[in-house]
């Protein structure tokens, strides 16, 4: 009915929308900022994915605009969110699959120079790493936070330095102490060969191939910083299959050393804190749409609303627990369709019938077995995007 929009505060019913590129992107931003208005004040969840080159129908198997990835992320994606919608708690797809993986974890230096660095190597006991991931830290130097990141991410299978760019021994704890060290440490001249030399280390621990990235922060500049320029500066000996940043800082660090057209060719993931800087975030999404044009690059961006900068770790006064396990699982199932796995998250399922006996015997039952390891209830599937796919989330 004309004019009957939701009026603030009564949408109840957690809402998922999946748009491909090709339809109206008016009425979208129109039906988007009726959930805004309608979910002010409740604790309804609700999504927006953006499907970068589909078309409209773009779900359906056999026709002529069918996009088979797209289609079948976003139904995973969708599986997820009712499951999270009904019920209570929150699983881990990290917590299904890393209960009996231990984990050897140890100081490593290296240096460029004279200049030396000491990072966190932690790896899985018993089995050999198939794929690493390079961890980088936030503005306070790497820390206890980013060592546990790396140990979770051994747990699940990967070879995880936590890389330093400060040095050995410089570590901050203060507002003055992480500002003048981080702006210091920012010359491009400084910086790249530094994450360059953790590369070289992760190399000597998993396939060269089978290389990621994930940072906060100041580390999710330095994992832009690594999309960019593949092979060269920063990257140079490795080009990384995936970068994540949670939290991140965007510009480059040499002004304006930008991605040329088509030479993003690492998979590009970002966690956006609503309180943090929309208008670089712009910037950022325009540079890689700009970078993977060309290119079969996948790109997302998630939206967490109400969050604020550093969100993503636990016992800061900002910790927002359902988005920080929400976008790990959602990394770590782009991490797996990058590096050409199948994710164990949300768990696949095939169907079987049964007749039933009893008074109608043509009644039937379908029964739903797991048919990979794993949690259906997991979030994995949730801010999944497809080929250049921007993934907007929004959570009130």
């Amino acid at each position: 009915a004309d004019g009957e929009t939701a009026a603030e505060g009564t949408i109840v019913t957690d809402v998922q929308i999946h748009h491909a590129s090709g339809d109206d992107h008016a009425g979208l931003r129109t039906i988007e900022d009726e959930i805004i208005l309608g979910v002010t004040g409740t604790d309804t969840v609700w999504e927006s994915a953006h499907y970068w080159e589909t078309a409209h129908g773009w779900t359906e198997p056999g026709a002529d605009v069918y996009s088979a990835r797209e289609a079948n992320e976003s139904h995973a994606s969708m599986l997820a969110f009712f499951t999270h919608s009904l019920e209570p708690a929150m699983p881990s797809c990290m917590a299904a699959t890393d209960s009996d993986v231990t984990v050897v974890a140890s100081a490593v230096e290296y240096s460029v120079g004279d200049f030396v660095m000491e990072g966190w190597l932690a790896k899985p006991i018993g089995m050999a790493p198939t794929k690493g991931v390079l961890v980088a830290h936030q503005w306070m130097g790497l820390g206890e936070y980013e060592k546990m990141r790396a140990e979770e991410m051994a747990k699940q299978g990967y070879a995880a330095l936590a890389l330093d760019v400060y040095g050995k021994g410089n570590r901050c704890s203060d507002f003055q102490c992480a500002m003048g060290t981080m702006q210091t440490s920012s010359e491009a001249s400084l910086i790249r060969p530094r994450i360059a030399a953790a590369l070289a280390v992760l190399k000597h621990h998993a396939p060269e191939d089978k290389l990621v990235g994930m940072g906060y922060c100041f580390g999710g500049r330095m994992m832009m910083e690594l999309a960019r320029f593949p092979g060269k500066g920063a990257s140079e000996g490795a080009t990384l299959q995936a970068v994540a940043s949670f939290h991140g800082s965007y510009s480059p660090f040499a002004d304006g050393e930008t991605a040329a057209a088509g030479t993003i060719v690492t998979d590009v993931q970002i966690h956006h804190a609503s309180g943090d800087d929309h208008a670089g975030l712009r910037t950022i999404e325009d540079e890689i749409i700009l970078g993977v044009n060309g290119t079969e690059t996948v790109w997302e961006s998630a939206h967490y609303w109400e969050t604020a900068h550093g969100w993503t770790e636990p016992g800061a006064a900002v910790y927002s627990e359902r988005e920080a396990i929400e976008s790990h699982a959602a990394m770590m199932a782009f991490f797996s369709h990058s590096l050409g796995e199948v994710p164990t998250c949300p768990t696949q399922t095939t169907t079987t019938t049964t007749t039933v006996a009893g008074a109608d015997s043509n009644t039937t039952a379908s029964t739903t077995a797991n048919s990979t390891t794993g949690d259906t209830a997991s979030s994995a599937g949730r801010a999944v995007a497809g080929v250049a796919a921007l993934a907007l989330v929004w959570r009130m």
